[in-house]
């Protein structure tokens, strides 16, 4: 659930991305096309005078290329505005073809029936060939005066070519619906267990209220000072974690953009150590540095990269709390485009499973922990353009190595 990304949709996008890509193309080929022919009938009277038809011609090329382009991600109904500028074009081309003898004026006739088939469902197609078939066989019998059996032959193309391409792009667009819904269900399974999460999370401490509230209300208990005032210490704790659960979840869901300025990182890691020194002395850590020389500046926001190694270090430091020896490393190294950061510790390490989890939300194997602050970890990292790795090994620890880029 990292980042609520499912790695599916990545894979649909490939082909629907080439595809429309090959139709806008197409579809510009083809306007600019038509408008040389078009011009070509026109001739200005007084050498390079710009003249009426050219406005004209560019202005309608123009709002067909725009309207094909902002209904270029449409491939499951076309809309009115967009079959009307095809129809409109498809009476143009019978038009050139009425007064104009270049043949590839045919086979631009052609080609919205093509374009109709690659992107929408066989009645559209059908639709498209239909007018298509009239508006050359009126040409055809009134203008050109084309023999029978070419125009059979051509009609016949046009049809064959029409549903030929419709049949092919039938299956890729059932198994496009069949990913846009596995999208769809994985999206809201992802977002019931978050709900689940949450709901878990908040009424946990909310029950440990509600019951030192009621023993608050004995008698007996509110005569006795010293009970009184540890349940009123173990409420006011069960609110601050309401209180950093809440605080954890507003950065989770909306992360604040990092504000990118030149930072020493080894500034960024002696200034986190600073902090965390009474956490390694009371768990009895050995911690130790070891910084690369001359290491290069990056850009990043200093409290966020501090926020990174702060919230890792305390996993790690949980994660050492049973191990007989307690040895926490903070090590930098560089090479020509990034930095790296590795975080390595001597705890009870974690199963290639359970590494997979770790920067999802809500996930965690500790009895207290939100379970969101590795993946607000990782969402701060990607958001430097950077990556953050994990090496593990059951019983001998683990390794957090966070790359960022240079400057």
């Amino acid at each position: 659930m990292k980042d609520l990304k499912i790695d599916i949709s990545k894979n649909t996008n490939i082909s629907i991305d080439k595809l429309k890509q090959m139709i806008l193309v197409t579809e510009y080929i083809y306007v600019s096309f038509i408008c040389i022919l078009i011009l070509r009938q026109y001739k200005p009277d007084i050498g390079m005078e710009i003249y009426l038809p050219l406005f004209v011609v560019l202005i309608i090329a123009m709002a067909y290329c725009f309207v094909m382009y902002i209904f270029s991600d449409n491939f499951e109904k076309p809309g009115m505005i967009e079959m009307s500028f095809r129809l409109i074009y498809l009476f143009i081309v019978g038009w050139l073809l009425a007064i104009s003898d270049n043949i590839s004026v045919q086979i631009i006739l052609v080609l919205p029936t093509i374009l109709i088939a690659l992107k929408y469902r066989l009645r559209y197609t059908i639709f498209i060939a239909i007018i298509t078939s009239f508006i050359f066989l009126f040409v055809a019998n009134f203008y050109r005066y084309y023999e029978y059996d070419y125009q059979f032959i051509f009609l016949v193309f046009i049809w064959m070519i029409g549903l030929l391409i419709s049949s092919s792009m039938q299956y890729e667009r059932q198994i496009r619906r069949e990913k846009n819904e596995l999208y769809e269900k994985n999206k809201l399974a992802t977002i019931g267990e978050m709900v689940a999460g949450i709901a878990h999370e908040i009424r946990n401490p909310l029950t440990t209220i509600k019951g030192f509230v009621q023993l608050l209300e004995n008698d007996k208990i509110s005569e006795v000072s010293s009970k009184r005032k540890e349940y009123l210490s173990i409420i006011d704790n069960e609110i601050v974690r309401l209180n950093d659960l809440l605080n954890d979840l507003l950065q989770y869901t909306k992360p604040t953009q990092p504000h990118l300025i030149r930072n020493d990182i080894e500034k960024i890691i002696n200034d986190s150590k600073i902090i965390l020194d009474p956490h390694f002395i009371n768990h009895k850590i050995e911690f130790s540095t070891n910084i690369a020389k001359d290491m290069p500046e990056i850009y990043c926001d200093y409290n966020q990269i501090k926020q990174v190694i702060i919230n890792i270090v305390f996993n790690a430091i949980d994660a050492m709390e049973k191990s007989t020896r307690k040895c926490l490393k903070v090590e930098t190294i560089y090479d020509l485009k990034y930095i790296y950061i590795k975080i390595k510790d001597t705890g009870v390490g974690m199963s290639r499973e359970i590494a997979e989890k770790v920067y999802d939300p809500f996930f965690t194997t500790r009895n207290c922990g939100t379970g969101l602050g590795l993946s607000i970890c990782y969402s701060i990292v990607h958001s430097h353009s950077g990556k953050i790795n994990i090496k593990s090994e059951l019983g001998k620890g683990t390794e957090f190595i966070i790359c960022l880029p240079k400057v």
